[in-house]
């Protein structure tokens, strides 16, 4: 497949330069599979390729007009016609799951609410953490502030503590795995 890597793009994603009309002349979107493809011919991409290519940490990027755009983001543009207002958040968690019923918008505060276990974590569950001291523990953050939930006996219990205050603090945010 080609790739719409370009060297003159810069690693900015700017706000709203490029109009949904642009960018349903340069690209076509499938809201049913998510994929942004060319629309003609670009540099080395050939019509009907798959635009752009997939960054480490797994986001899809498209470069045009001297920037990278995050393919959510352009699938955004090109499905309802203006850039989103906030952050497009993946229902799933998936960043390569770029269909439009996977997409919804969010606060900076509601995609992190969304994310899942990290990779440093040791007890297995999200929100829990461990010192042999103390034992388990349950923490959340909301709006960058830590709110600890509490001391239990098991990991199970500190987790569903934290499970119940995602639930509450988050709603249909809460991602608890």
């Amino acid at each position: 497949m080609a790739d719409s890597r370009n060297t003159t793009c810069n690693v900015s994603n700017p706000r709203a330069d490029v109009s949904a009309s642009e960018a349903r002349r340069l690209f076509s979107y499938d809201a049913d599979t998510g994929v942004v493809t060319w629309q003609g011919s670009k540099q080395k991409a050939r019509n009907g390729s798959r635009a752009g290519y997939v960054h480490s940490l797994g986001h899809r990027y498209i470069c045009f007009n001297g920037h990278n755009y995050k393919e959510h983001r352009v699938a955004w543009l090109i499905h309802f016609g203006q850039w989103p207002e906030r952050q497009v958040d993946h229902i799933n968690g998936d960043h390569a799951d770029n269909r439009i019923s996977n997409l919804r918008l969010a606060t900076g505060t509601q995609n992190q609410a969304n994310k899942g276990l990290q990779r440093n974590n040791t007890t297995g569950f999200k929100g829990v953490g461990y010192r042999p001291d103390r034992g388990f523990f349950a923490i959340i953050k909301k709006d960058r502030k830590s709110h600890y939930l509490g001391q239990f006996n098991t990991a199970e219990e500190a987790h569903a503590a934290y499970c119940a205050a995602a639930k509450r603090l988050f709603g249909e945010f809460a991602r608890t795995a």
